[in-house]
């Protein structure tokens, strides 16, 4: 009897080769990240001014509807049209403490919206050029503009008064 060669192990089924390559994170783009911030102070930045006037003006008008009598009123009286005024910082140059009218009245309150709302572009155009550029920041700069347009008014309204007398 002859003997035949021994045959060769059963190949094993041909599986295909993946290389195995860690794969790269495609970079997401983060809704807290700094440039999100400062865009959103970029774009808010005049609408949250008017914050400013509203509330003043929503003080001054709780101000002067309080009861009083006396000496009492006279005082909630001036500070109720001081709020009033810095409300509306453009009143005192159509000399609204002196002279009231509906025609005055309503272009003091147009252009004095207008003027907030170029000072919170103001401000948020300054600190969108920032790296770190956020509400924090905005309202530092806006305040500091803010505390300068209410000394001029009060200025203002001590000049107007003092030359009205």
């Amino acid at each position: 009897m002859a003997i035949s060669p021994p045959k060769p192990p059963p190949k094993a089924p041909a599986r295909p080769t993946v290389s195995i390559t860690p794969a790269r994170a495609v970079p997401q783009r983060a809704d807290g990240g700094l440039a999100s911030a400062r865009n959103r102070v970029r774009r808010r930045g005049p609408f949250v001014a008017l914050l400013v006037p509203a509330i003043t003006a929503g003080l001054a008008a709780i101000v002067l509807e309080i009861p009083a009598t006396g000496h009492n009123s006279n005082m909630l009286g001036v500070a109720g049209s001081v709020l009033a005024l810095l409300a509306v910082p453009t009143a005192v140059a159509f000399g609204i403490p002196v002279e009231v009218g509906p025609v005055r009245a309503g272009l003091a309150i147009a252009t004095s919206l207008l003027l907030w709302a170029l000072l919170g572009w103001w401000a948020s155009r300054r600190v969108s050029q920032r790296v770190i550029g956020g509400w924090r920041e905005w309202f530092v700069e806006f305040g500091w503009v803010t505390f300068c347009l209410w000394a001029g008014v009060l200025t203002g309204v001590g000049v107007l008064l003092r030359l009205a007398s």
